[in-house]
């Protein structure tokens, strides 16, 4: 469609550009993982986590191109290497919030305020030397070499998957835009967190795919689609991070909880503004423009 169109040959075949989307992210991981080991770093564990996710959700949509108990095995894998940081990153998440808490916390809570931030702290480090000792034990590496050398064998990939990339990315957007079409229907302020954590789930899915198209061809028009994207998607990550909040509040505060009262209440306060602001994003129109532009771009 004009300009906007951009010609097959561009694109690699659907085997091609999976394997360079898992290689690319594969050593990214490797590069966060050796920083965060060095460096204890929340950004670098929070990179080697995305660098994971995003392989894992892009090897989700395209797995109907990959021989079903190897692609079982290699998603296995993945799931294993993101899960064993889930709780050194939900301390990491809280640690920092704990920062921002600090300036709306009251004077006369502040001495028990620091006691707690001190305790989770120390559980962060203890966390932190259990996956260093995990990594050095396990050898991660043998995990992404695994993970390699499937992904290489010759009966990894169906036969479809030496079709043009081109031929299929337009139905794997479009089914996923109207996934997240059919969820808004039903959202409202008042929803549960569930359904805005599943949106969310779902802008990510379809932005890493956008994503690691940009990497193979740097196209003005996906570049703004994608971040259009994003914009939505941070909407619904504001939500799900209040929400966790409040969670990990409850979590490792316990009897001291009274110190965090008028954050606790900040915070619902957000999160219901937050809410609202995700209904706004999710209105048919925002969706079917979205629709719009992946049917004019592939």
């Amino acid at each position: 469609m004009g300009s906007s169109k951009r010609e097959s040959e561009t694109y690699d075949n659907v085997a091609s550009f999976l394997k360079n989307n898992l290689k690319r992210n594969l050593l990214e991981s490797k590069f966060q993982l050796q920083n965060f080991l060095r460096t204890k770093h929340p950004e670098n564990l929070h990179q080697y986590r995305v660098a994971i996710r995003s392989s894992r959700s892009i090897f989700r949509e395209f797995s109907k191109f990959c021989d079903d108990k190897r692609y079982k095995i290699v998603n296995a894998i993945m799931k294993t290497l993101q899960r064993e940081t889930n709780h050194l990153r939900d301390l990491d998440v809280f640690l920092e919030c704990m920062q921002s808490y600090k300036k709306i916390q009251k004077k006369e809570y502040f001495e028990n305020f620091q006691i707690i931030q001190d305790k989770l702290q120390k559980r962060r480090d203890k966390c932190f030397l259990e996956f260093r000792d995990k990594f050095e034990t396990l050898h991660h590496n043998e995990a992404f070499d695994a993970i390699a050398e499937l992904q290489e064998h010759e009966h990894f990939f169906s036969q479809k998957a030496k079709d043009d990339l081109q031929k299929h990315i337009q139905k794997i957007l479009q089914k996923r835009i109207s996934k997240i079409a059919k969820i808004s229907k039903k959202l409202n302020a008042n929803s549960q967190n569930e359904l805005f954590h599943k949106l969310r789930l779902n802008y990510k899915k379809i932005r890493y795919t956008i994503d690691a198209l940009l990497t193979e061809n740097k196209e003005e028009k996906l570049k703004r689609l994608s971040q259009s994207i994003k914009t939505v998607q941070t909407s619904f990550g504001e939500v799900q991070d209040k929400h966790t909040q409040l969670m990990l509040i409850e979590k490792y505060t316990h009897k001291q909880s009274e110190c965090f009262e008028n954050i606790i209440n900040i915070l619902k306060e957000e999160l219901a503004i937050g809410k609202q602001k995700c209904v706004e994003h999710s209105q048919k129109s925002d969706i079917e423009a979205i629709k719009k532009e992946i049917k004019e771009l592939f």
